[in-house]
């Protein structure tokens, strides 16, 4: 491991070039987005637009 490098939970994450994601907040007290994703149908087409958008 460098110091570009991170181990997440025995996984070797490279650092050396950016990472982009998504966070997909369940919860119905959601600051950001007021729980509009706390449903499996509506948080599954949000997953999937994230993906789609490079997460």
């Amino acid at each position: 491991m460098n110091e570009h490098s991170l181990n997440c939970n025995g996984r070797i994450v490279d650092l050396s070039f950016p990472k982009i994601m998504g966070i997909l907040n369940l919860t119905p007290d959601s600051f950001s987005d007021g729980g509009k994703f706390n449903n499996e149908t509506l948080a599954m087409k949000h997953a999937e637009q994230l993906l789609k958008e490079g997460a």
